[in-house]
């Protein structure tokens, strides 16, 4: 009686550690497959520049994500599927910047930094 007392014990802690454990590696597994895109945006003094958009465009799919700079003049884009982009920053100003055909690889962390010059 013992035994199988003890086994269903066993059963039982073996379980409820399965069930508190795999959720928590699941979001470890959903960033495997993906990059990320960040940087910082600066004038032409090498000052960050405050606010500025940058959208990042995946161009196979055509979803863009819009993005503003920081107090720092960061910027950072997550969880990208693989593939090609486009980077489009604009701030009042200045001109606005394109980079375009930029490869992201699986769990690839790309740094692109801008300096965007004064506008007309």
């Amino acid at each position: 009686m013992r035994t199988l007392l003890s086994r269903f014990a066993v059963r039982r802690i073996t379980l409820a550690i399965l069930l508190v454990g795999l959720p928590a590696c699941l979001p470890l597994m959903a960033q495997v497959n993906q990059g990320k895109i960040g940087g910082t945006i600066t004038d032409q003094s090498g000052g960050a520049i405050v606010g500025a958009t940058v959208n990042v465009t995946d161009v196979e799919r055509g979803a863009t994500r819009a993005l503003t700079t920081d107090a720092s003049g960061a910027y950072s884009a997550p969880n990208l599927t693989p593939g090609s982009y486009t980077i489009h920053v604009e701030f009042m100003g200045f001109r606005p910047l394109d980079r375009k055909d930029i490869q992201i690889a699986v769990g690839q962390d790309l740094r692109i930094d801008a300096t965007l010059q004064p506008g007309d």
